[in-house]
């Protein structure tokens, strides 16, 4: 389960805790409030 935010150009997307370690085993047994994977798409980049 997940939730997308967007206001313009800028998109915030939140994942339910199980969903995210099952994606990435390294985060099932930390605790919440301190984990995140962040993604930035740039256009124009040499």
């Amino acid at each position: 389960m997940f939730a997308l935010m967007k206001n313009g150009d800028v998109q915030v997307f939140l994942n339910a805790p199980e969903a995210a370690a099952a994606e990435y085993p390294a985060f099932k047994n930390r605790p919440l409030g301190g984990t995140l994977t962040l993604f930035i798409d740039v256009a124009g980049v040499r």
